[in-house]
């Protein structure tokens, strides 16, 4: 069981992470960044390589909801052909990452309550 002094360590180091929620929705052609056997997408150089070859990903959406609540928002004013479907998966991103965010810190307050105890 974790001391109390570890569940804090755990609290603080999390908090750094937890100050802000951000959400990029990116749309393009990622063939530069597949991974070598094809498989997926080689997320470390997504936008390094993406950039030098000329790639050609656009951000569609942006969110940022900062700890207190207060949330900012960029929607792209290019038509882009499945719009309204990419701000669709932002929009479930976004409320994803909040559920998570939240499990997260009920895991901590959890961990908390019983090192109390």
């Amino acid at each position: 069981m974790a001391t109390f002094k570890e569940a804090l360590q755990g609290l603080a180091n999390a908090t750094a992470n937890l100050s802000s929620l951000q959400v990029f929705t990116y749309t393009g052609d990622v063939n530069s960044v597949l991974t070598k056997d094809g498989g997926g997408i080689d997320w470390d150089q997504l936008f390094t390589k993406s950039k030098a070859n000329d790639g050609a990903l656009k951000l569609v959406a942006a969110t940022k909801v900062l700890f207190d609540g207060d949330t900012y928002n960029f929607q792209t004013s290019e038509k882009l052909d499945r719009l309204d479907a990419l701000l669709e998966i932002h929009e479930k991103s976004v409320n994803n990452s909040r559920l998570a965010r939240q499990s997260l810190i009920q895991f901590f307050m959890d961990g908390l309550k019983n090192a109390v105890k």
